[in-house]
């Protein structure tokens, strides 16, 4: 069984900025990357889909060896493997230590 590649970047990271939960006004559907679904009730989104890290400098460059193969792998013309073309991460944003909040985004991608 092959475990996926767990990375703490929690020791390097100095700052996290994560989308803004919306409510939009009342839908009949919702649009995403899948297609078009009936909504019944409220829902709540993020305001974008863009997740900023602000990393500390380190001697090996964590860009150089974590974030440009993982860019140079999503711009591949093939699949890089059976089930999916490429990797995707799952972050978590913790801060159970000061409060009861927890954040975890699926699917990730750069």
């Amino acid at each position: 069984m092959v475990r996926p590649l767990e990375l703490q970047l929690g020791l390097y990271c100095q700052e996290v900025t994560i989308p803004n939960i919306e409510m939009p006004q009342a839908q009949q559907s919702i649009v995403n990357q899948f297609g078009e679904f009936p909504v019944n009730g409220t829902i709540v989104k993020p305001d974008s889909n863009v997740i900023v890290l602000k990393m500390l400098n380190t001697k090996v460059p964590l860009h150089e060896r974590i974030f440009y193969p993982w860019l140079r792998e999503v711009t591949l013309p093939f699949w890089s493997y059976k089930t999916q073309p490429y990797t995707t991460a799952t972050i978590v944003v913790d801060f159970t230590a000061h409060n009861d909040v927890k954040y975890v985004f699926y699917g990730c991608r750069p």
